[in-house]
């Protein structure tokens, strides 16, 4: 099993790729705000601290 910081950085990982994604495939053009974090980690499913750790 594995140790709940492991979990984490896989969470913010897949948040950091679904974001890229959205990014590369035009959903935010430069200038456009992007969501908060509260509507990041409520569309991703995940916590604020890992859509945190991802945007860093």
């Amino acid at each position: 099993m594995g140790a709940p910081n492991d979990e984490r950085i896989k969470l913010s990982k897949r948040v950091y790729d679904g974001l890229r994604r959205q990014i590369d495939e035009g959903e935010w053009r430069e200038g456009t705000r992007m969501p908060t974090e509260t509507e990041l980690a409520a569309s991703f499913g995940v916590s604020r601290p890992v859509v945190r750790e991802a945007l860093v």
